[in-house]
């Protein structure tokens, strides 16, 4: 008998449970629904990547190179101001509009520089 009363003063203890917990979700549901509508706004903002290198990060840091016998102008990316502003808002890849383009990068003698592979990833890999 006295194991029949715990079972059932637990089986009360666990309703009461459920029932208080069933309340509070019914009570926050309109709140968490309002919640979620929020709309997202689009950020306006900067990154480039160092790891492999970005082409912009490279132009950025090759900037204040000064030109040489084993570096010549031609080999020099042309001058980056900041390695974060890339993607001015028409196609990924431009700064200024189409000022510089790093889709076909030039050089600072205004010829297009070769192909310049930095690693090879693969996808999920580290």
């Amino acid at each position: 008998q006295r194991q029949q009363r715990q079972r059932r003063q637990h089986r009360k203890q666990r309703l009461s449970t459920i029932s208080i917990l069933l309340t509070l979700l019914l009570t926050l549901l309109p709140t968490l629904l309002q919640t979620s509508t929020h709309q997202v706004h689009a950020s306006s903002s900067g990154g480039y990547l160092t790891l492999p290198p970005s082409r912009n990060y490279s132009a950025f840091q090759s900037s204040s190179i000064l030109p040489s016998s084993l570096r010549p102008l031609s080999s020099l990316p042309e001058r980056e101001p900041t390695p974060h502003n890339l993607n001015a808002g028409e196609m990924c890849g431009t700064v200024d509009g189409k000022e510089r383009d790093y889709n076909l990068p030039m050089s600072r003698m205004d010829t297009l520089l070769p192909l310049n592979v930095v690693g090879i990833y693969a996808a999920g890999g580290e």
